[in-house]
């Protein structure tokens, strides 16, 4: 799956050269605030999920727009990402698990088709594919005082690769001819299921977020 991203990453850098010498592209630079929550299915006998509450993370990135034509739009990005959330109250045959913060690290490639419905509103359809950088660091929420524990993705039984399909609606305010501050909110509805799941119990467990971008769009070309 490395193979995958780094594939991805030379597509939206030729994309970006391409776009800026040949045809109409906007290229934004965002800050994202990421709440991270997830959805836990097939449950094993014995094992009662967590509750899941939503952190800040905070992140950023860029993001390319193509005009496909005045009301569409089909972008490409590039985004890390910190997925922070909380768990507690869930149990595994009996005996209560602990209540922890965990924060993970992600380098997320959203892909969409933007429709433009006002000259300031846009909705996007699309799918996205992440993956995990670093370490899982878990911070007991009992004992905030307790120094913060790392483990790899590996060790935390938890997968890298993740993907899915994402939806978004934005405002883009004009501030020059070419300059244009956004604001925009995303929903990414993880499809794949990230738990490795080493003792074949079934359990899934799959990624929900709601991520707000910020940021500025820059013309790359002539716009029609």
């Amino acid at each position: 799956m490395m193979k995958a991203t780094r594939l991805l990453i030379i597509f939206f850098i030729t994309s970006l050269m391409l776009s800026s010498v040949a045809q109409a592209a906007r290229l934004s630079l965002v800050g994202v605030d990421d709440l991270a929550t997830g959805s836990y299915s097939n449950q094993p006998s014995g094992f009662t999920a967590p509750s899941i509450s939503s952190k800040s993370g905070f992140g950023g990135g860029l993001l390319l727009d193509e005009m496909v034509s005045r009301e569409v739009m089909f972008e490409i990005g590039a985004l890390y990402l910190t997925r922070e959330y909380g768990s507690s109250g869930g149990s595994i045959s009996g005996v209560a698990t602990d209540s922890t913060t965990t924060t993970q690290h992600v380098i997320q490639f959203p892909v969409q088709l933007k429709f433009r419905l006002l000259p300031m509103l846009h909705i996007g359809v699309g799918g996205y594919l992440s993956e995990g950088v670093g370490s899982i660091d878990s911070q007991d929420s009992t004992n905030p005082s307790q120094s913060n524990s790392s483990e790899s993705y590996s060790s935390a039984n938890i997968k890298k690769t993740d993907y899915g399909l994402l939806g978004s609606v934005g405002l883009s305010l004009p501030l020059t001819m070419t300059t244009h501050f956004i604001v925009e909110g995303r929903y990414a509805y993880g499809l794949a299921n990230v738990y490795a799941d080493p003792n074949s119990t079934g359990l899934t467990i799959k990624n929900r977020d709601i991520q707000i971008l910020a940021g500025f769009t820059f013309a790359l070309g002539s716009h029609r």
